[in-house]
């Protein structure tokens, strides 16, 4: 079994994120406790779910946020990491850093993982 983790940052620091949901653009433009109204501008390292596409349909995207355990309100999700039931929990190093996956193993739980480097995961 699996555990999945959503990450943020909060005032310049890398924070769990609970609660975690789907909403589309024009939803969260309506809503007012997301810390922002749009998905931010760098959507390469934003977690979203692929809701409809094919048939000559364009990709139609929920974006995910959630609550920060920080400072209680809501942000989107940039980083889904997965980690598996044995994780080897070895010693979290630049491997993790730049990892471009979403599996993470070592100790640091998935808060370092993949933080370096500009990745996207649809799902």
């Amino acid at each position: 079994m699996k555990t999945v983790t959503y990450f943020a940052t909060c005032n310049g620091e890398t924070v769990t994120l609970s609660k975690v949901g789907y909403m589309r653009a024009s939803d969260i433009a309506k809503t007012r406790d997301i810390t922002q109204t749009e998905p931010p501008a760098n959507q390469s390292k934003h977690v979203r779910l692929c809701v409809a596409s094919g048939g000559g349909r364009p990709a139609v995207f929920d974006h995910a946020i959630g609550q920060c355990s920080k400072c209680n309100r809501w942000h989107f999700a940039e980083r889904m990491i997965e980690r598996p039931s044995n994780a080897s929990n070895h010693v979290c190093n630049g491997r993790c850093m730049a990892a471009t996956g979403k599996v993470c193993e070592c100790s640091c739980r998935g808060k370092n993982h993949g933080a370096g480097s500009n990745f996207s995961i649809s799902i």
